[in-house]
């Protein structure tokens, strides 16, 4: 079972619509095998472009869609497909974390460039997942271990991933990247105020 790989596509610059005015099929999905055929094959279209379409949103007339391919994303679809149309730009945000994978890649007239970002500023962008709510769910976290008595736990980092993953996958993995939250330092500093608050 091959992993999904979700991307969210920007089309911009005058005439986007034609992108995908000629490249979503008769349902309004998004389809590699337009503009370029590939017979519909999945063997032929990893040939093509190293990954293939497995679910497409419907197009709703804005200038973004989201779809999940196989894997890794279709890079180099953008990258032959933005010669076809020279004047347009393709930013395309992808992320299969599973395999380590994320990132911000734009595509213009056969060119790529990456942006640089890390990955609590990706999810920040693309997931719409902030410091304040990663926070809220840390210490909700802390509510569960701590009234259950688990106060000594010895690896409080994976028990409060584990935790916030299974309702908030996305938080988890923020958590799990974050430079600026030490989820031991504030452990001590929840265990602390409870402690205030039971005298």
């Amino acid at each position: 079972m091959p992993n999904p790989c979700s991307n969210k596509l920007i089309v911009t610059n005058e005439g986007w619509e034609k992108f995908y005015k000629e490249n979503t099929n008769a349902d309004g999905f998004l389809d590699f095998d337009i503009s370029i055929p590939c017979g519909g094959l999945r063997a032929n279209a990893y040939d093509l472009w190293n990954a293939e379409i497995m679910h497409s949103d419907k197009w709703d007339k804005s200038n973004s869609i989201h779809f999940c391919s196989r894997w890794c994303p279709p890079k180099q679809y953008f990258l032959t497909i933005s010669k076809k149309y020279p004047n347009l730009h393709f930013t395309l945000y992808y992320d299969e974390f599973c395999m380590d994978i994320n990132g911000i890649s734009h595509f213009e007239d056969g060119g790529e460039w990456e942006d640089d970002v890390d990955v609590c500023e990706y999810l920040k962008e693309v997931h719409n997942i902030d410091k304040d709510s990663v926070i809220l769910s840390l210490h909700g976290a802390f509510d569960e271990i701590y009234s259950n008595g688990e106060t000594d736990t010895c690896d409080i980092e994976y028990e409060v991933i584990q935790i916030v993953e299974a309702t908030e996958y996305y938080e988890s993995l923020y958590l799990s990247h974050s430079r600026d939250i030490d989820i031991e330092k504030e452990w001590e500093k929840f265990k602390a105020n409870k402690k205030e608050k039971d005298k």
